[in-house]
């Protein structure tokens, strides 16, 4: 693919920090798709990419975030909520930005740390089932964080203020 290509810029995986799911399979197509999401997640603070099951919201998530690498400095982090419930939405946020649980700062608070004014990326897979736990979430760590940026994938629109619907 050409050197300006979203596909391209996967392969700058190594040395950037992240925590991005390997692909078992090629991604095709949907350059455009790519193209505009990126876009939207580099403008806005909040995008939320909804469409039904099965859709490729997750697919296309993941090769975002791998093409967005070099536009965020603290990095691009991956939280897998499909697999977990309201009470395991926190410990998830936690693990995918390598904060402890056992840290008695909050999860706002240790975010901020983490970032140290350096932009990041929290990808947030999966919402649908969590989306009011998850939104909560979202929204106090994005009043905490102006540096970080969030793209969920969802059924559901989260019903955040400033949340970008795509």
């Amino acid at each position: 693919p050409p050197a300006n290509s979203s596909l391209a810029l996967i392969t700058s995986l190594e040395g950037a920090p992240h925590n991005l799911p390997a692909s078992l399979s090629p991604f095709i197509g949907r350059l455009d798709e790519i193209s505009k999401l990126a876009q939207l997640v580099g403008a806005e603070r909040l995008v939320t990419a909804t469409g039904s099951g099965g859709a490729g919201k997750t697919r296309l998530a993941q090769q975002v975030g791998a093409g967005l690498l070099h536009q965020f400095a603290a990095g691009v982090w991956w939280a897998e909520l499909a697999p977990v419930g309201d009470d395991d939405v926190e410990a998830t946020f936690r693990a995918a930005l390598g904060i402890s649980e056992a840290s008695a700062n909050s999860i706002e608070d240790a975010t901020v740390a983490l970032l140290d004014g350096r932009s990041a990326l929290l990808i947030v897979d999966n919402c649908e089932h969590v989306a009011v736990t998850a939104a909560d979430l979202v929204g106090r760590l994005l009043r905490a964080a102006p540096d970080l940026h969030v793209l969920a994938t969802s059924r559901v629109m989260l019903d955040l203020p400033g949340e970008c619907a795509w």
